[in-house]
């Protein structure tokens, strides 16, 4: 029955002319290619990092509090296949934070030849720079686990103490003057927030004077 039904389909199905079957694309085409960071199931979360007087885009994927680990990218540029890499890294035991930086500023080569253009035409210092921003970045957003065990201590040992944690703001986020700010932006910490900072010497205030006025 299988037979003969493939038989009568092939009989019945008018073959193409050869103008028909074949697409033609302009000279230069190329098809899009979907970042997974732009996709709404997306395990990634897409940040900017400055260093210098530049910023770059970033993947992350993995736990928030977890140690970090930067992944370089290949010749293709941020592609699948190092998302993929940057997703199992993530979920090795006991668990990772990945960071891609983009080196390619959003390039992606879908050839062997585009790959080799891209890769040729890297600036390398600049490259090494975003990689250094990339590692003080995982840095400066990996405190929240240790201001975790510093108040379980705190706790165990019986003493007054607040622990606040300022969700977004990363190591000495109040240091607020220019030289300050640029300072922690070269460390890929590009996180003014004036209101964590206000809140944050209120506490201070409320804790001092709580405890040492007369």
């Amino acid at each position: 029955m299988l037979a003969a039904a493939s038989r009568i389909l092939s009989r019945s199905t008018p073959l193409l002319k050869p103008s028909l079957a074949r697409t033609h694309f302009p000279a230069g085409y190329r098809f899009a290619v979907r970042s997974m960071a732009d996709s709404a199931a997306s395990p990634f979360k897409k940040i900017q990092i400055q260093r210098d007087d530049t910023t770059f885009d970033a993947y992350v994927v993995g736990k928030e509090d977890a140690p970090g680990i930067v992944v370089v990218q290949e010749w293709w540029g941020v592609d699948f296949e190092i998302k993929n890499h940057a997703v199992k890294i993530s979920q090795l035991n006991p668990g990772f934070k990945a960071l891609i930086p983009d080196l390619y500023r959003g390039k992606v080569g879908l050839d062997t030849a585009e790959a080799q253009h891209l890769m040729s035409g890297l600036d390398w210092p600049g490259a090494v720079k975003d990689i250094h921003a990339s590692v003080n970045w995982l840095k400066a957003n990996g405190s929240k686990k240790t201001a975790k065990a510093l108040e379980e201590k705190l706790k165990a040992s019986g003493v007054p103490y607040e622990v606040h944690i300022y969700p977004g703001s990363a190591h000495a986020f109040m240091n607020i003057s220019p030289d300050g700010v640029k300072r922690r932006k070269e460390m890929g910490m590009d996180d003014h927030d004036p209101a964590a900072v206000e809140l944050a010497w209120s506490r201070f205030q409320s804790w001092m004077t709580r405890y040492l006025s007369a």
